[in-house]
Order: C-alpha cells, then structure tokens, then sequence
C-alpha cells in the first residue's frame, strides 16, 4: 500500500525534475563551464582508514604503556596480589596490537599516498594526450600485490 506522502513526494520530485530539464536554456554561444570533479576516492579512503589505524595504535600503545608503569609498581611492592602475570600478559597483547596497527597504517599510508600521486598524474598525462604510468593494487584470496603499468 503506497502510502499519500510518498506518492505526493515522488510526484513533485518528478515534475521538479521535468521542469528543470525544459527550463534549460539551449543557447550553445555561451562559454562552457568545465569543472573537474573527479576525486581519486580509493587511497582517499586508504590514507584515511591507515590514519585512523595509526592513531588507534597510538591509543594501545598509550594504554600498554600505562599497564607497565602499574606492572613496575607491582614488582617494586613485591606482588602482593599476585597481579604481575597477568599484567605481563597484557602488556604484551596491548604492545603486539599497537605495532601491527601503527606500523601496518604508516606501510598503507605510505602506499595509499603514492596510489594518489600515481593516479593523479596519470589523469593529468591523460588530459595531455599521453599516457604515463597505471598503478593498480591486486588483492585476491591467493594473491597481493600490485601492477604496474608503463
């Protein structure tokens, strides 16, 4: 059952759109006005996530290291409730976290940055008629890698 509002609302979306396309001037002697909006959206999104890697290292890093100040101050009291394996263990799982994020994100940032570079000249070449370098990241379930086109 379509209910009023939403049929209302898709028949004035419509005339909208109608009116508009009749109510464009067809005079071709005017200069156009080309923008260009083309946005490089995959190492956007790359640089993007490997940044937000990187500063969710940084707070596992931050916490690990505030767990072995508080693993150094159990071992200086003698460990009286028995806390230091279990901070140990933390400390560990809290270090390990934080290097994969921060230095997996600083490798994909790196990567991502030099697939913008990348596409970005080979629009620019395109727009000059030549055609520069292709770079495109190979992901798979057997396989990573890249290619390089020339």
């Amino acid at each position: 059952m379509i209910r009023y509002p939403a049929f209302l609302l898709c028949a004035v979306l419509a005339a909208a759109s109608a009116h508009a396309q009749a109510a464009e001037p067809a005079d071709d002697d005017r200069p156009g006005l080309e923008v260009d909006t083309r946005l490089h959206v995959g190492p956007m999104l790359l640089v993007g996530f490997s940044v937000v890697a990187i500063a969710v290292g940084a707070g596992f890093g931050w916490e690990a290291d505030q767990l072995y100040d508080d693993w150094k101050e159990a071992r200086d009291a003698g460990d009286p409730y028995g806390e230091m394996d279990a901070l140990a263990d933390d400390v560990r799982g809290y270090s390990v976290t934080a290097d994969v994020l921060m230095f997996g994100g600083a490798a994909f940032a790196i990567a991502g940055t030099v697939w913008w570079i990348v596409a970005v000249r080979r629009d620019k070449a395109a727009r000059r008629g030549g055609l520069a370098t292709a770079f495109r990241p190979l992901l798979g379930p057997a396989q990573v890698g890249a290619i390089v086109e020339f």
